[in-house]
């Protein structure tokens, strides 16, 4: 809810159980954050990992439009009554960045460094003329204990001014040798082609600053106005025991928009050198829907194989959809939505442009062993107050209909992303 209160920003925290979510209003959310005083943005991006390894899921939340646009990052400890904390001031760690680089677009994380701890990935695009960076800290008995984004433990940078380094960010292990690797998009470099660049990590932790470097990092550049590297997913689409990845090319309201699947190789790193090998291109041929908007992975069915999700907000009636490619030992073939598993269209839930598929997340929110889909649609009316709907997973993957739908504060675009 990034918009509430003149984009002073909220997050809401929704407790999962036997029978899912049962709440239907944001305003009856099991906890409340509210961004500091002025126009945050806080609630933009959010990221649950266990920062301080004991055992509970904390909470980073994005402000990045704090102060004249430095951005902060808020990090909440989770505990045996969850996260406490009402308002951004009382985070148990706040990283302020350096303006204006909007720091904190995005926030992902996972254990880098292979030590039981959790780490956080904070991207920060407008850095260097919007030449973009991304900022790693380790996580630590203590959490995060950096207070600037100049106390990270390590940075990776871009290339060229414009190129918006860290739009998106994920992380995996793309060669199967047990050291988490990151994965980098920078949608507007080159034009607007976009480039995705891969850093794979090894026995070293990373340290100092990494400069991303075209012919060595590059995974892919796409097309004219792809923006490619604008969205990731990172999953075992094949069950193979490396990490896959999906990457998005949203394109423009002209463009038509496309997805990448490249299959992560057992002690290959390949996704480097320009020269990452495409296992399918899945092409959204109508000018204007976004496809990759938003993609995310998980197992909706329980098969051991991950889903691939993607999200398209646009359209020519502007209700969107969204698409599940079931996960396989055969590597994925589609090329079109239509091939996708399982589709849904906003229409009968929401109304023209409001923008059903702007956000997607799977997560199991009944603890059935299913991962449950996750939708937002963060313009829904009146005043883009915004809806979640919750779609529940099953052998057959998800529900025809949503099985919890949540309404949104007034005003605050609630559903335009979801921490998991």
């Amino acid at each position: 809810g990034f918009r509430y209160n003149s984009y002073q920003g909220r997050s809401y925290i929704f407790y999962g159980g036997s029978l899912g979510i049962g709440i239907t209003s944001a305003a009856s959310a099991n906890r409340i954050i509210t961004g500091e005083t002025g126009t945050t943005r806080f609630g933009r991006g959010n990221t649950l990992c266990d920062f301080n390894g004991d055992g509970y899921a904390d909470l980073a939340v994005s402000a990045t439009a704090f102060g004249t646009d430095q951005g902060r990052a808020y990090v909440f400890h989770g505990g045996t009554t969850g996260i406490t904390a009402t308002d951004a001031a009382s985070a148990n760690r706040i990283i302020t960045g350096t303006s204006p680089e909007n720091f904190s677009s995005p926030l992902n994380c996972g254990d880098v460094n292979n030590d039981g701890y959790a780490d956080l990935l904070a991207g920060a695009i407008g850095y260097g003329a919007n030449v973009g960076r991304a900022y790693l800290f380790y996580g630590s008995s203590s959490g995060i204990t950096a207070t600037t984004a100049g106390g990270a433990n390590a940075t990776f940078t871009g290339e060229a001014a414009n190129g918006q380094l860290s739009l998106a960010i994920t992380l995996g292990d793309y060669d199967g040798d047990s050291h988490t690797d990151i994965v980098l998009g920078a949608p507007a470099a080159v034009t607007n082609s976009g480039r995705a660049y891969a850093v794979y990590g090894s026995a070293t932790p990373f340290s100092g600053n990494t400069t991303v470097v075209h012919t060595a990092n590059t995974i892919i550049q796409g097309g004219t106005n792809d923006n490619m590297g604008g969205a990731f997913a990172t999953g075992d689409f094949n069950g193979d025991g490396a990490t896959d990845l999906a990457m998005g090319g949203y394109g423009t309201a002209s463009i038509q928009s496309r997805m990448h699947v490249f299959y992560g190789s057992i002690g290959v790193q390949n996704l480097k050198n320009n020269s990452g090998p495409i296992q399918t291109t899945v092409t959204e041929t109508n000018i204007g829907y976004f496809l990759t908007t938003s993609i995310v992975s998980g197992d909706l069915n329980a098969d051991g194989k991950d889903e691939l999700c993607v999200g398209a907000h646009g359209g020519t009636l502007a209700n969107g959809y969204v698409a599940v490619f079931f996960g396989s030992s055969s590597l994925l073939t589609a090329t079109a939505p239509s091939h996708a598993g399982y589709s849904r269209s906003g229409s009968g839930l929401v109304a023209a442009g409001e923008q059903f598929g702007r956000a997607v997340g799977i997560i199991d929110v009944n603890g059935d062993g299913y991962g449950d889909l996750l939708v937002g649609a963060n313009l829904v009316a009146p005043s883009n107050t915004g809806k979640v709907f919750i779609f529940h997973g099953s052998a057959s993957g998800p529900a025809a209909t949503p099985n919890t739908t949540i309404t949104g504060d007034s005003g605050t675009e609630f559903g335009i992303s979801f921490g998991r």
